[in-house]
């Protein structure tokens, strides 16, 4: 029931690309991070062709509720919506007196209007599904379930506060991080903070190769081009680089939105590892971001056997939570299994592969592999 004398609440599917306004009135919800926003909505329709159907709830002209959601096609051309392709978590937006509901209603016809903002949310979802004929609707909540909760694949979600003092920031540290920080700051590197083109077009050229060593092809050169035109240009991001002798040999790719950063990418030399560059990359984008009027730094997805990413992302501070992906078979009505692609087959072959060719599948592929 609508409470006496609140405005109703009106729903509809929204391209926030094509509304000026739309990070505005995004900044007022207190969960909405850099997923959530035009910019990033406008690098995944730039660079791979998805289209955008995001179910956004208002209340007397105020932002109250929002699932963000994408249309991507797989190689025989089946469709299925995703909350969001290649991004690590994209939580439904609900007024903060309302629980969330269960994802699995959105694999469930509903006669009836829901009762609740973050029902009919996924009842939008659900609709949308039936017309543009989805075979699978998949869902990426920042939500903190517990262990043994059902998940269609699971990983690792670390959140660090940030504070203001570089004293306080480094007291927040275990002994061997601030032990190995000491290290890279007495030694030889360089660090440049910005948002110029020249630094992400440097960067990408560690992430290449960072992405062979790890057994995956990189993302397209256009996807990080639509990241600086679209956010890093616009202040809602920057790149850190450390350098020796003026060659890069680490670097990271940070975004932001109101109080909420997010590291989003990080990419290193292996040769140069004893000099301790991500380190002081990582350093440096914490107190960067915490002078721009970051109070959080989400430190990304992490995969539930990667021990040493892990307590990489510990040693800062961080929190660990879990972090549960839900994707349902919207024929059959059930939750399915996703595997987490960094593992596998295809990595060992990935590593054999020269970086020219990593790159040719990457550009082809990733619109595919959402």
């Amino acid at each position: 029931m609508q409470p006496s004398g609140e405005p109703i609440p009106d729903f509809s599917v929204v391209d926030p690309t094509l509304e000026p306004t739309w990070d505005r009135a995004l900044l007022h919800h207190p969960g909405a991070t850099i997923f959530h926003s035009a910019g990033w909505a406008e690098v995944l329709k730039k660079t791979y062709g998805f289209r955008a159907h995001y179910v956004a709830c208002k209340r007397g002209g105020a932002l109250v509720g929002l699932l963000a959601l994408m249309e991507a096609r797989g190689l025989l051309g089946q469709r299925r919506g995703i909350a969001l392709p290649f991004t690590d978590s994209c939580p439904l937006l609900m007024p903060p007196e309302e629980p969330t509901p269960p994802l699995s209603e959105a694999c469930v016809e509903v006669p009836a209007p829901a009762s609740t903002v973050g029902s009919r949310l996924l009842q939008g979802a659900r609709q949308i599904a039936d017309q543009r004929r989805w075979h699978q609707i998949e869902f990426r909540p920042s939500a903190r379930p517990i262990p043994e909760s059902s998940a269609s694949v699971r990983f690792l979600s670390h959140e660090l506060p940030l504070l203001g003092s570089d004293l306080d920031q480094r007291n927040q540290c275990l002994p061997a991080t601030r032990r190995t920080l000491r290290q890279a700051q007495a030694g030889t590197l360089r660090v440049t903070v910005g948002t110029d083109v020249s630094l992400v077009r440097a960067y990408y050229g560690l992430h290449c190769q960072t992405r062979r060593r790890q057994g995956g092809p990189p993302q397209p050169y256009p996807f990080f081009l639509g990241l600086q035109q679209c956010l890093l240009g616009r202040d809602l991001g920057f790149v850190v680089l450390a350098t020796e002798s003026g060659s890069p040999v680490a670097g990271a790719v940070f975004l932001r939105f109101g109080q909420r950063a997010v590291y989003k990418f990080g990419a290193s030399i292996e040769a140069r590892r004893h000099l301790r560059p991500n380190q002081l990359v990582m350093w440096s984008g914490i107190r960067h971001a915490a002078s721009l009027g970051c109070t959080t730094l989400d430190l990304g997805r992490t995969s539930v056997g990667n021990d040493g990413l892990r307590q990489f992302k510990r040693g800062w501070g961080a929190a660990e939570s879990h972090l549960a992906y839900h994707c349902f078979d919207l024929d059959d009505r059930r939750e399915v299994v996703l595997n987490d692609r960094t593992h596998g087959w295809q990595t060992h072959w990935f590593r054999r592969l020269p970086v020219w060719i990593g790159r040719m599948i990457g550009t082809i592929g990733y619109r595919f592999a959402a």
